[in-house]
């Protein structure tokens, strides 16, 4: 069988959880690893509000396996974003912390 036998379109709700995943696995940094540009966050982001990738819209409420498709790739967005911002990564520039420190007169 083919893919397209499973698939309605590039909107079909099974290829969100697998595209969370993935931006989860590929894009988003480990704890450990480098922080990520303003501009890759920017984009990250933009990825998830296009594509509604934490909306977790289940056609079929009986299709178990979507529903936990969806309940992990969330739960590993979760997980990874909570991480993240426990970490001493710095998210953002020096320039933007003094721009936001001055106290305008």
């Amino acid at each position: 069988m083919a893919i397209t036998d499973y698939l309605e379109d590039m909107n079909d709700p099974r290829l969100k959880p697998r595209l969370l995943r993935s931006l989860v696995r590929d894009r988003l940094p480990e704890e450990s690893g480098p922080a990520p540009s303003p501009s890759e966050l920017s984009s990250i982001l933009a990825s998830i509000k296009t594509h509604s990738l934490l909306s977790e819209h289940v056609p079929d409420p009986s299709d178990t396996k979507l529903i936990e498709a969806w309940r992990t790739a969330v739960d590993a967005w979760i997980e990874r974003v909570l991480s993240l911002t426990s970490s001493k990564m710095v998210w953002v520039p020096p320039l933007y912390y003094s721009s936001c420190l001055e106290i305008p007169s």
